[in-house]
C-alpha cells in the first residue's frame, strides 16, 4: 500500500474525504507515528523480522585494525541481532563464528591470551555503547566482523512510498 493509498483510506475511515480538518502534512505525521509504533512492537518480539545482514555497503561488514578497540555502527541500525567474526582474508561463509557479548565489568587485563586462532576467536568479545561497538581484548590482528541487525524505519514521505 502506498502512502497516497494510506492517506485516502485514513480519510475515508475518519469520514474526512474532503481533507478540510486534517491537512496532508499532519496526516502523514500521524501515519508515520503509527508506522513507527507497529514496527517497534514487531521488532521487540525478538523474531527474525526485518533482519539485514551486514555488507560493506550498509556498514555492517568491516575489518578490525590492530590496536583499535572501537568502531562506528551503521547509521541506520536500530538493534543488533548477531555479531560474527572470522579471520580477515577468508572467503568461506562457513568460517563465520558468533562473537559473544562481553561483560564489561570483567577485568580483561587479568585474562590470559592464547595465540592460536581458535582461542582468539573464542575469546574475542564485543559490547555496544552509544553508536559504537567495542571489542575485548583489543584486536591484535585483523578480524572481519559482520553484523546482523534490524535497520531503523524509514519514514514515509512521498506519495509513492510503500508501507
Amino acid at each position: 500500500m502506498t502512502l497516497d493509498e494510506l492517506q485516502t483510506f485514513s480519510r475515508s475511515k475518519a469520514d474526512e474525504a474532503s481533507g478540510g480538518y486534517i491537512d496532508s502534512t499532519e496526516l502523514i505525521r500521524y501515519i508515520n507515528q503509527g508506522y513507527r509504533l507497529v514496527y517497534g512492537k514487531i521488532v521487540q518480539r525478538f523474531e527474525d523480522y526485518f533482519i539485514t545482514i551486514g555488507t560493506t555497503g550498509n556498514g555492517g561488514l568491516f575489518t578490525t585494525v590492530n590496536g583499535q578497540m572501537s568502531y562506528t555502527l551503521p547509521a541506520n541500525m536500530k538493534k543488533v541481532v548477531r555479531v560474527e567474526g572470522r579471520e580477515a582474508g577468508q572467503t568461506d561463509d562457513n568460517l563465520w563464528r558468533r562473537l559473544e557479548r562481553a561483560n564489561i565489568q570483567n577485568d580483561f587485563s587479568r585474562d590470559r591470551y592464547y595465540d592460536t586462532w581458535t582461542d582468539r576467536l573464542t575469546r574475542f568479545q564485543y559490547f555496544i555503547a552509544g553508536n559504537q561497538i567495542h571489542f575485548r581484548p583489543v584486536p591484535s590482528s585483523q578480524v572481519s566482523v559482520r553484523l546482523w541487525f534490524i535497520p531503523q524505519l524509514t519514514a514515509l514521505s512521498l506519495s509513492t512510498d510503500l508501507s
